[in-house]
């Protein structure tokens, strides 16, 4: 079995696909799942690098999947298009998502909820003249 060192996460609304490979880019496993299911599977891996295109929900599940130790990263849906080889569903998507972290240029930062509020009150304080 090959060790595994990236997957890329489609997010979807119930099933998520995702595409693993090894340090080498060796298919290990594609891979469908339930939402419920993600995240026991990526608890059972051992820490790698999980892609995802950075949306709405993909905030939440970069949090989930960063506490189980994975380096979880975001990447711009335009940046990961480019990789896209064939059409457009979710299996391509995951593997792009995969292969675009290898090629990891720019990403976007996780969203932190705790820092949230204070950031409002910051600029609501600047916006008050204080």
């Amino acid at each position: 079995m090959l060790e595994v060192s990236t997957i890329g996460l489609d997010l979807a609304k119930n099933v998520f696909q995702m595409h693993g490979a090894d340090g080498s880019g060796a298919v290990a496993f594609r891979k469908k799942l339930r939402r419920d299911q993600v995240l026991k599977f990526l608890a059972a891996q051992p820490a790698c690098t999980v892609a995802m295109e950075a949306c709405a929900g993909g905030h939440y599940w970069a949090r989930e999947i960063a506490k189980l130790g994975h380096d979880a990263r975001l990447i711009a849906p335009g940046y990961v298009k480019p990789f896209v080889k064939r059409q457009k569903n979710d299996a391509a998507d995951a593997e792009a998502c995969r292969v675009a972290s290898r090629n990891f240029v720019t990403g976007c930062l996780t969203k932190d909820v705790t820092r949230s509020p204070d950031v409002r009150n910051l600029k609501r304080h600047t916006a008050l003249g204080g």
